[in-house]
């Protein structure tokens, strides 16, 4: 959380590094944030998050993985097995509800997801 007129360095030693804005207001750099989007910041990149009027936003990344990751819907794992289990479970109903939340249930989405590409 940031307060007003705050500000902090974003490490650029981390491998992978990643900002979204969940309140508030917050900049990169002083680009504005737009709330619930995902900024991915370039590695090595010597950059600062701020607020003018106080901000909450979650700050993601690390060291990255040695083995490549795949992607599937709401579904990420080092193996493609793994996520056809995964889509083949959730189908079926083997993963349990959200407490709190017995009633909502988004199936599977049908054909290929989208896929982003630069």
């Amino acid at each position: 959380m940031l307060s007003s007129d705050g500000a902090i360095p974003i490490d650029a030693e981390a491998d992978e590094r990643a900002v979204m804005l969940v309140h508030g207001d917050c900049a990169l750099d002083g680009v504005p944030l737009e709330k619930y989007l995902l900024y991915v910041v370039a590695p090595g990149a010597n950059v600062s998050l701020s607020s003018l009027s106080g901000g909450r936003a979650i700050l993601l990344g690390g060291e990255a993985f040695a083995t490549e990751r795949h992607v599937w819907w709401n579904f990420v794992s080092s193996s493609k097995g793994r996520i056809e289990q995964a889509k083949a479970d959730w189908f079926a109903g083997r993963f349990p509800r959200v407490p709190g939340d017995p009633d909502e249930y988004i199936p599977l989405p049908e054909g290929k997801p989208k896929t982003i590409t630069d």
